[in-house]
């Protein structure tokens, strides 16, 4: 029997998104590990990089930071496992596939209200610069279109065909009739 398309669909897509996710990983951490040179070379009273500079100072965003980074990482490394397993039609990938679904919904929106909160927020009351908006906004837009696809990773996890075909004996073929014996 054939791998149902939205099977193979996510499949890929989920091998793709977390293997781009885990090569990008140590960028986050090398700017991390890396902050402190860089921001003794910003300028200091340059009013484009004083809220960088505010950012990257604050000790609630780097904690937040290290620790999103984290699990980013053991999320995505989930998602790369889950694309396989779908490929494979094993049934725990259909679970790791919805739980990583719900995992990255409820993530990016606590992110975007800790960003909000920890970082947008106190900048325009320090700032109250027409950058720290567009920033702000640029970011609620993204992170409003990155909830698209872990959304219709578990709405179509629940497809009735994508449950069938992880079901026991799904692809297997019929059973061979045993030979009459006279």
């Amino acid at each position: 029997m054939q791998r149902p398309t939205p099977v193979t669909v996510f499949g890929i897509l989920n091998i793709v998104l977390g293997a781009m996710r885990l090569l990008t990983a140590p960028i986050v951490v090398l700017a991390l590990v890396s902050r402190e040179y860089w921001l003794e070379h910003l300028p200091q009273n340059d009013p484009v990089t004083m809220p960088f500079i505010r950012i990257m100072t604050d000790p609630n965003f780097i904690t937040v930071t290290y620790f999103t980074t984290g699990l980013n990482i053991v999320a995505s490394g989930g998602l790369l496992a889950a694309g396989i397993g779908l490929l494979k039609v094993r049934p725990w990938a259909r679970y790791v596939s919805i739980g990583w679904g719900v995992y990255s919904c409820f993530a990016t929106t606590v992110g975007t209200v800790l960003s909000y909160q920890l970082v947008y927020g106190p900048a325009l009351d320090r700032e109250g610069s027409g950058r720290v908006a567009l920033s702000m906004t640029s970011s609620l837009l993204g992170n409003s279109i990155w909830l698209f696809y872990p959304a219709a990773v578990v709405i179509f996890m629940f497809l009735p065909g994508v449950k069938t075909a992880f079901e026991p004996g799904w692809g297997e073929p019929p059973p061979t009739p045993a030979p009459d014996e006279k």
